[in-house]
């Protein structure tokens, strides 16, 4: 019970540290919940608007070193719209310079990574499993017949009640309708449409019409 408790502490008092370490760059600061070993790199201009709340290395147990971390480049914005967005222990989430991030109330299990070079947005009552890739960007450019495609794409959207299975990666110009399922380890190229289960590589329409449970 003691160890719990100064655990807690320590995480309230790194919570303190950032929000005043980033006063400027956080909108609602009361809203941020750190646990211990969360690590910020924000550049001047970046803005966490926390509308909602903001957990990150939840999950965590005191004797477990895993850390979070987030880091966003310029003009960068990370909105919590409502409720409480969970990142579970491992998270690695980066906003690049001119992107928006724009997350609801749902969750990420642990060691999930979003890199947000455009726009991706998330909404709510998604359960998004362990080991998930969400990139809006390929970083590196290719040449096909003389033509070069571009890096940076229209962004990611995810829709309401949306379950992303463990190991899935989610990539650039993709829309996931409400209700969908995506399946352990499915490379998700192109639109799901809602209540759709998608699986393989790249992901294929499997069923339709589904339902799903917490």
């Amino acid at each position: 019970m003691k160890i719990q408790e100064s655990y807690l502490a320590q995480s309230k008092l790194l919570t303190k540290q950032l929000t005043t370490q980033y006063a400027a760059n956080i909108v609602n600061p009361q809203n941020l919940v750190t646990y211990e070993r969360v690590s910020f790199e924000l550049e001047d201009t970046a803005q966490l608007v926390l509308n909602g709340k903001l957990e990150l290395n939840y999950g965590l147990s005191q004797d477990a070193y895993k850390s979070t971390m987030l880091r966003m480049g310029h003009h960068s914005r990370l909105v919590v719209t409502d409720g409480v967005f969970q990142v579970l222990y491992g998270g690695d989430i980066t906003v690049f310079s001119n992107a928006e991030l724009i997350v609801g109330n749902s969750y990420i299990n642990s060691y999930c990574k979003i890199r947000c070079g455009s726009r991706i947005v998330i909404g709510d009552d998604c359960a998004i499993a362990y080991d998930v890739k969400i990139t809006d960007s390929d970083f590196h450019s290719m040449i096909v017949d003389g033509k070069e495609t571009p890096r940076r794409g229209n962004g990611i959207e995810i829709g309401n009640h949306v379950w992303i299975g463990a190991g899935a990666t989610i990539l650039k110009d993709v829309r996931i309708g409400d209700g969908a399922v995506i399946a352990a380890g499915a490379v998700v190229t192109k639109d799901v449409p809602p209540k759709a289960l998608v699986a393989g590589c790249p992901a294929k329409i499997i069923k339709e019409n589904v339902e799903w449970k917490k």
